[in-house]
């Protein structure tokens, strides 16, 4: 290319692309975790939101809501009643409120500033991007104060 009025450098002509990648990527969240708990059937979390209790069609798990590790295991089969069940591990004697989905749906709630997407065939667990551009903005720069 010639240096021409019309011509522009090969950084001016992907920069409206970088832009819209860099766009996309705000969107997608910055930190995901993929637990393995197969035929889920409810999910629910502690008053202080330190522990995901999970229950499936062979037991209960206890994971951490800091690390997303396993922390406890009982394979004895017990479902909820009343939208409620007893927790096992660090939860032990406790009476945890849970949602509850038996055809397969997915079951959302936010634990710990975590999005929590549960399906029978696992939990997906994301943290929300910080998003600036939804954040309230002062004066814009030069702007008089």
């Amino acid at each position: 290319m010639t240096g021409g009025a019309g011509s522009r450098t090969i950084l001016e002509f992907f920069e409206p692309q970088a832009q819209a990648i860099a766009m996309r990527r705000a969107e997608v969240p910055l930190d995901t975790r993929h637990l393995q708990v197969g035929g889920l059937v409810a999910v629910g979390c502690d008053a202080a939101e330190r522990f995901l209790l999970t229950v499936s069609h062979s037991g209960r798990g206890v994971f951490s809501t800091e690390t997303w590790e396993r922390l406890a295991r009982r394979h004895e089969v017990v479902y909820p009643t009343d939208g409620r069940i007893e927790g096992i591990g660090p939860l032990e004697g406790m009476s945890i409120r849970v949602i509850e989905s038996y055809d397969g749906s997915v079951m959302r709630l936010r634990v710990a500033g975590w999005d929590v997407a549960a399906e029978s065939s696992g939990i997906t667990v994301s943290r929300p991007p910080h998003n600036p551009a939804q954040q309230p903005t002062s004066a814009p720069r030069g702007a008089p104060g």
